[in-house]
C-alpha cells in the first residue's frame, strides 16, 4: 500500500514537471517564430497608436504577440498577457476613429486583452 501512494505521488510530480517544461518551451518556440518573422528588419520607436486603414493582415504568434502587417512594416504588440494568445483566436477591436491605440478595448476567446505600445519593424 505504501508503494501505491509513492507511485501516485511520483506520477503526479512527473506530470507536474512535464506541464512546466511544456509551458516553458511554448514561449521559446513562439519567440523563435516571431524572430524568424522579424529577421532582416529593424525596430523603430514604439508608438501608442497605428493607423488601421493600411493594415492588410493580423498575424497571431501564439504565446507571443499580435503582428499587424501594414505595407512593408510589421507592427508588433506583445500585449500585457502574451501567453493568452492563441493562433486560432479571433479578436474584436473597439477602436475610435481610424487608429488602433494601446488604450483601446480588445476581446478574444480568452477574455479581454490589454494592448501595449506598438513597435514597428521595417526592412533594414
Amino acid at each position: 500500500m505504501k508503494f501505491g501512494k509513492f507511485a501516485a505521488a511520483a506520477g503526479a510530480a512527473l506530470a507536474s514537471m512535464a506541464m512546466t517544461l511544456a509551458a516553458q518551451s511554448a514561449p521559446a518556440e513562439a519567440q523563435g517564430e516571431l524572430s524568424k518573422m522579424l529577421a532582416g528588419r529593424v525596430a523603430g520607436p514604439a508608438e501608442d497608436c497605428i493607423m488601421l486603414r493600411p493594415v492588410s493582415r493580423l498575424i497571431v504568434v501564439e504565446n507571443s504577440a499580435l503582428v499587424f502587417r501594414s505595407g512593408d512594416t510589421l507592427w508588433v504588440n506583445t500585449t500585457t498577457s502574451p501567453d493568452a494568445l492563441r493562433e486560432a483566436d479571433r479578436f474584436d477591436f473597439t477602436a475610435f476613429g481610424q487608429r488602433l491605440c494601446s488604450s483601446d478595448k480588445v476581446s478574444g476567446r480568452q477574455g479581454p486583452l490589454d494592448l501595449v505600445a506598438f513597435v514597428p519593424y521595417r526592412k533594414g
